[in-house]
């Protein structure tokens, strides 16, 4: 049954376990998301920077006409 565990775990005779786990930031997840997932975040801030760059443009051209 030992050794059956020892297989399984990957655990070799004389290794120390080291059973703390770290903490991870919320910034560290959302950072490794991105950079796994390069062209869905290329994708959303396209969308949102077209979505930006559309409200700027609507906007000047409503002060266009009512300026003239």
């Amino acid at each position: 049954m030992e050794y059956a565990k020892d297989i399984v775990l990957d655990f070799k005779k004389g290794q120390a376990i080291n059973v703390r786990t770290k903490k991870v930031s919320f910034a560290s997840k959302v950072l490794d998301k991105i950079l796994k997932h390069k062209i869905i975040t290329t994708i959303v801030t396209a969308v949102l920077s077209f979505a930006v760059l559309d409200f700027v443009l609507i906007a000047s051209f409503i002060n266009v006409l009512i300026n003239s």
